[in-house]
């Protein structure tokens, strides 16, 4: 026992390096901003088992992909490495059946087969995969599941507002973004299964309807956001202005996008699933 925990805190220093939200200031931006877990995510855990006791949010952040369970089973446990992200997730969660707790992904604090589910949300990039995959085996009950569930970048109807985003992305934030993100891009089909024999796949997109400001937004969300403040030692809200300014075009007359137009923010979003025999 003595053993594990060394060899768990070990892991656990390894793994700050993957806490891509360490202020409570970034935490605070991810929770507000980042997308909510779409309708079908949920639709697919609940049609890919029956059971209905423990769902296990790997990676649960904020617990945006945690709280949305809480109706449909009977304990909800959100597990992560970040302190900031986990002290937030405590203080904006209601739900009774609701708990978080820190830990390594690759040591969970759950018995053999006890598991109705682990939901990955926007994760799987960042792990040690056939060590998380070991300790999901472990975990799981037979008919329990594990689902995997990513999201590519959204794309702008607005032409204008679409090229400024790829501009921020690419050149403002430039070497910015973990190194381990893009595997997200190949939309998770490089990544091995599970159990070969009880794969599933779903793709879908959402649309949800944007301004200028929502963007911005979107972009305080994302770790590069942090890095970028840290290294310019600028202000979030600095920040804000900055991308609002950007996205606009507010230095070209012609090309310019007013903060009250709308348009459509597109999300191809795709889940992978496996269920234990």
């Amino acid at each position: 026992n003595e053993y594990k925990s060394y060899l768990s805190n070990m892991v656990h220093d390894a793994l700050k390096k993957y806490d891509l939200f360490s202020t409570s200031e970034a935490a605070k931006h991810y929770s507000l901003f980042t997308p909510k877990l779409a309708p079908q995510v949920i639709e697919h855990v609940l049609k890919r088992t029956s059971l209905r006791s423990i769902l296990v949010d790997a990676g649960c952040g904020s617990g945006s992909s945690t709280r949305p369970f809480s109706p449909h089973f009977k304990s909800v446990v959100g597990v992560d490495y970040s302190e900031a992200q986990l002290r937030l997730a405590s203080q904006i969660t209601q739900e009774s059946n609701v708990t978080f707790c820190g830990q390594p992904l690759d040591v969970l604090p759950f018995e053999d087969n006890t598991v109705s589910c682990v939901l990955g949300v926007m994760l799987i990039q960042f792990l040690d995969v056939p060590a998380f995959y070991k300790e999901v085996d472990r975990i799981l009950a037979p008919g329990g599941c594990l689902v995997l569930h990513g999201k590519g970048s959204p794309q702008i109807s607005n032409q204008l507002v679409n090229e400024r985003l790829t501009y921020i992305k690419t050149k403002l934030f430039k070497d910015l973004f973990h190194d381990r993100t893009m595997i997200n891009a190949t939309k998770y089909n490089t990544i091995p299964h599970l159990y070969e024999s009880s794969a599933s796949r779903e793709d879908f997109t959402f649309t949800k309807r944007a301004k200028i400001k929502d963007v911005a937004e979107f972009i305080l969300s994302w770790s590069a956001a942090l890095k970028y403040c840290q290294r310019e030692n600028i202000t979030y809200s600095e920040l804000y202005d900055k991308l609002v300014g950007m996205l606009s075009g507010s230095d070209h007359v012609a090309n310019h996008v007013t903060e009250e137009e709308d348009f459509d923010m597109v999300y191809e979003g795709f889940v992978l699933s496996w269920v234990k025999q």
